[in-house]
């Protein structure tokens, strides 16, 4: 699990270049979709279902299933998502 949500958003920040507030508000700028994708995917990657991450990026459970095929295509392409997932998700070495 994420040890808190203060320091997985300060993190997926770093990373993507994009803040807690864009994620979680109703942003559908192409850079806050890829953020928000980053997201969750390292979530799920680190075990949570799509309930909880729904809950955590305070959106509706079938918006995130319908996100996480997107997000999934985006990561099995590899590249630079999927060295943003892993590092976010704690499981590659920075």
């Amino acid at each position: 699990m994420v040890s808190s949500e203060r320091a997985f958003f300060i993190r997926l920040n770093e990373l993507t270049g994009v803040t807690q507030r864009e994620v979680l508000a109703d942003n559908r700028s192409l850079r806050v979709l890829n953020a928000r994708h980053v997201a969750m995917m390292a979530l799920y990657r680190r075990g949570w279902n799509r309930v909880q991450i729904a809950d955590f990026l305070r959106r509706d459970p079938s918006t995130i299933s319908s996100a996480m095929t997107r997000a999934a295509c985006k990561y099995e392409d590899g590249g630079v998502f999927m060295m943003m997932v892993d590092k976010l998700a704690g499981l590659a070495n920075d």
